[in-house]
């Protein structure tokens, strides 16, 4: 569970069950204070889910969790699972992280959505390799100059040709109340404007959030 609150920093906890005196009872373990939401992934291979995000300084967090549902160790960084990970990152506010499919390879990437100094959406992809997770630079960024204002990437097989796409909500405006159109991405074909004129309807979305849509 990850909850907001006063200073922008969201308090996540961890609520495992165990059986006493024939009764099922969940106890909440502090996990940490992260930038937003966290992903629940398995990172390690394991079977087992385990929790990854970002400190508000921009440091990575990531703790495995094993099968009673306890923290090993505290934190654990996952230092063998991402080689050579930034020291820092500008994570791009109300912008969930993606874990996707991109190549067809049945092995989802983790896609961490980062703001360029320009103001850039930036992509950061990592793919499952039989060491680790290894960088792949195959998303372009979308400058500013490509579209201004965008909102949070949406996954689906936009086109029906068996490759999920990443479509991102073009908006009007900062605060992405009217979408003009979107533009759209996948491994064989770089971005790609589609229209979708919604400029006549206003777009309400979570506090916090630059989630338009949901598939």
């Amino acid at each position: 569970v990850s909850i907001r609150n006063s200073n922008a920093e969201y308090n996540h906890t961890l609520w495992t069950s165990e059986e006493f005196r024939d009764t099922e009872v969940f106890r909440p373990f502090f996990v940490a204070m992260l930038v937003q939401h966290a992903m629940a992934i398995d990172v390690s291979d394991d079977g087992w889910t385990d929790i990854l995000g970002f400190y508000p300084n921009g440091t990575l967090f990531c703790t495995k969790v094993g099968d009673k549902g306890t923290i090993r160790p505290a934190v654990d960084y996952c230092e063998h699972e991402f080689a050579h990970f930034q020291e820092q990152t500008n994570v791009y506010p109300g912008m969930p992280h993606l874990f996707v499919d991109l190549n067809n390879d049945l092995f989802a990437e983790i896609v961490f959505l980062t703001k360029g100094s320009d103001g850039s959406l930036v992509f950061n992809v990592w793919q499952k390799t039989k060491l680790n997770w290894s960088f792949r630079e195959w998303i372009p960024k979308i400058t500013p100059s490509f579209h201004q204002y965008v909102a949070a990437p949406v996954v689906m097989d936009y086109d029906s040709d068996g490759q999920m796409d990443i479509l991102v909500p073009v908006c009007k405006e900062a605060a992405c109340t009217h979408i003009t159109q979107m533009t759209v991405w996948s491994k064989d074909r770089q971005w790609m404007n589609v229209a979708c004129e919604m400029q006549d309807f206003s777009v309400k979305k979570d506090p916090y959030s630059m989630v338009v849509f949901r598939v």
